[in-house]
């Protein structure tokens, strides 16, 4: 094998520091450009999470907003949860809840409700019982924010006290949202039955 002429050792020199120039900038690309780039997707993750959170917020805003008003429409009786006593009305708003979740099935990751449980709390004075549950649930945010949508138009109406959300231990911060684990206070009302008077009793008359 001849040996390289001057020029041709030129050239090879040259391809050669080409080759490790490139080297380096690959290595600088995926030292310091990559990790910036994955940094902004997930600060736009984070933006567009955060985006949806305050749109489920909104709507448990308007939910609250509406109790005075419903309380106090006697006209709307499908409103109001049916039954005689607090039992059956916390039956009917747990069907409720869950017919709410069923329904977006095709949403989605999808929602599931995991448990509810009655609460029992002190009444107020007033003409209507309140009753409530406390509401576990693992939900995407779109189908979330359909449930919250359907009890907020939907009769008997649900008003949400209070409303936690949390990534659920185990999941990526990367890639899709995937499920939260939701933790809600449910309430709705029924009317308080008038106890009947016995017969004479009626303005106190004798």
């Amino acid at each position: 094998m001849r040996p390289l002429s001057r020029r041709e050792s030129q050239i090879v020199a040259l391809a050669l520091m080409l080759l490790l120039l490139g080297a380096a900038t690959a290595g600088i690309y995926h030292l310091l450009v990559v990790p910036i780039q994955e940094s902004e997707a997930q600060m736009d993750e984070l933006r567009q999470r955060q985006q949806r959170y305050r749109q489920v917020i909104g709507q448990k805003e308007r939910l609250q907003a509406r109790l005075d008003a419903a309380v106090l429409d006697v006209g709307q009786s499908d409103s109001l949860l049916e039954g005689d006593d607090p039992g059956t009305a916390q039956a009917e708003l747990m069907s409720r809840l869950s017919a709410s979740v069923v329904g977006t099935a095709e949403l989605g990751p999808g929602c599931s409700l995991l448990e509810t449980l009655p609460v029992s709390r002190p009444q107020a004075e007033s003409p209507y019982t309140r009753v409530t549950v406390n509401v576990t649930l693992e939900c995407a945010m779109e189908p979330l924010t359909a449930v919250l949508h359907d009890l907020e138009n939907g009769r008997p109406f649900v008003f949400i006290d209070q409303l936690t959300l949390q990534r659920r231990s185990g999941v990526p911060h990367e890639g899709g949202a995937g499920r939260l684990s939701v933790r809600m206070t449910a309430s709705g009302y029924l009317r308080k039955s008038i106890p009947e008077q016995p017969p004479g009793t009626v303005g106190g008359g004798q």
